[in-house]
């Protein structure tokens, strides 16, 4: 007897087309996860660029501590009580800060005597007596004292700070060299009190400093609007045959005229923009292009330094700001992908730009910047190159702004996503309805060929 085989059920059944439909479904669910996560990574990574800057650590410094109540019974509420100089509470302020060294105030933490603080001084005085600070300035006056009860003579006179205050000071020695009136000098103390004391005979109310030592220093450039073409003439590029380094009369103008230039000063938009052929024409002969500003495209920072700057400089800076920056493009089109760029004080990206440096990554910037010569430097391979060194007026971090088409097409996949969990969720509900429904016509059949071989 022939028997009849029944229709497979697979043959009328979706069940393979939806697991293929499910799974390539999963995979762009999947996709559109990564391209969001991606997204919201470089979010992160531009909002941490932005916020970039140096991280400092606690830390406690030994330095000797000026004896409780030394300086409690003085008193400069009146005219004649500034006039007077207690002895007792001032001898042991002398031995105190005779056992400073500049590095030592600069560990305990020293602030700049300017006029702002002169002010607050000689509105509080009680406030900030015992302060350490640092004052430079050109001497107004200078005698020497008798130091009451010893043979020792110590140092008295007054210093005009560079924006402009006076400062009354006793100094218990001199530095390397003699200092007379018109000097400038430079020290390092302990506020004691606010004093009087005559400056070409006429009495001035100022905060007396305690200081170790009187240090010759260097004339203040003060304010500089503008660089004269003269100035700029006199500038020598490095050769690879000849190099003369940055002259320091010149770096120090430059660098105050960055620090001090207004924001109009410069039109910036109609600045050119720094490019491969420029650099190239710049290492060939920097006169045509000396005390230009540019605008530098998007690089990337190769190393960034702020380096404390010890000795005393006519722009009055403690800090300066050193990056190397460079781009593929350049060394693509060009033969000098690197430049130098120097800034005034210490860059508040420096610390955390060069953490990312160190820990593999270049990061992305923009920058400002006034080109001034070009310098040889020693490459990675100790060989001699030339580059260009640039004045940095601005430097910031660059963030990639979100691509329209990326975003159009983020939305378009997850409008798509949406719409085939749903085709699938149908798919799935009509796979069943047909599965039921071809069961039971083979369960009819069978039925029938029963009935009939019976």
């Amino acid at each position: 007897m022939r028997k009849f085989k029944g229709a497979d059920p697979a043959q009328y059944s979706t069940a393979g087309t939806n697991r293929k439909l499910i799974s390539m479904g999963i995979l762009l669910v999947l996709l559109v996860g990564a391209l969001i996560w991606q997204q919201g990574q470089a979010a992160r990574r531009g909002a941490a660029d932005s916020n970039l800057g140096p991280t400092l650590g606690e830390g406690v410094v030994e330095v000797p501590d000026l004896l409780p109540g030394t300086l409690d019974a003085i008193a400069d509420g009146t005219p004649d009580e500034r006039v007077q100089l207690e002895e007792g509470p001032l001898q042991v302020t002398r031995a105190h800060v005779r056992q400073f060294t500049r590095s030592m105030f600069e560990r305990a933490g020293v602030g700049k005597l300017d006029a702002a603080l002169v002010e607050s001084i000689l509105a509080a005085p009680a406030e900030y007596r015992g302060t350490n600070v640092q004052v430079r300035g050109q001497i107004l006056a200078l005698d020497a004292f008798e130091v009451p009860g010893s043979t020792n003579e110590e140092l008295r006179g007054s210093l005009l700070t560079t924006d402009g205050a006076t400062v009354h000071f006793i100094a218990l020695r001199l530095g390397r060299h003699f200092l007379d009136i018109g000097d400038w000098a430079r020290m390092e103390g302990l506020v004691f009190k606010v004093h009087r004391a005559p400056i070409d005979g006429t009495f001035t109310d100022a905060p007396l400093v305690v200081s170790p030592r009187l240090q010759q220093s260097v004339p203040d450039l003060g304010p500089v609007a503008g660089i004269e073409p003269a100035l700029w003439s006199a500038v020598q590029d490095d050769t690879l045959a000849d190099q003369t380094g940055l002259p320091e009369d010149m770096r120090w103008r430059l660098l105050s005229y960055v620090r001090d230039l207004q924001p109009e000063a410069i039109d910036w938009n109609a600045a050119p923009v720094l490019d491969a052929q420029t650099m190239d024409a710049m290492v060939s002969d920097g006169s045509a292009f000396r005390g230009q500003a540019f605008r530098v495209p998007v690089t990337k920072i190769f190393d960034i330094t702020a380096k404390a700057i010890q000795e005393d400089n006519p722009a009055n800076l403690d800090y300066l700001t050193e990056a190397w920056i460079a781009s593929e493009e350049w060394n693509r089109l060009g033969s000098n992908p690197m430049f130098q760029a120097i800034g005034p004080g210490e860059h508040p990206l420096a610390e955390g730009l060069m953490a990312r440096v160190i820990d593999g990554v270049k990061p992305l910037v923009e920058a400002k910047v006034i080109f001034f010569k070009t310098v040889a430097f020693e490459s990675n391979g100790e060989v001699l190159r030339l580059a260009p060194s640039f004045a940095l007026v601005e430097l910031r971090t660059f963030t990639a702004p979100p691509q329209r088409a990326l975003k159009q097409l983020l939305y378009g996949f997850i409008a798509l996503a949406i719409f085939l969990g749903l085709l699938i969720a149908s798919f799935v509900r009509k796979d069943r309805k047909s599965s039921a429904a071809m069961q039971e016509k083979l369960v009819e059949r069978r039925r029938k060929r029963r009935k009939a071989m019976a």
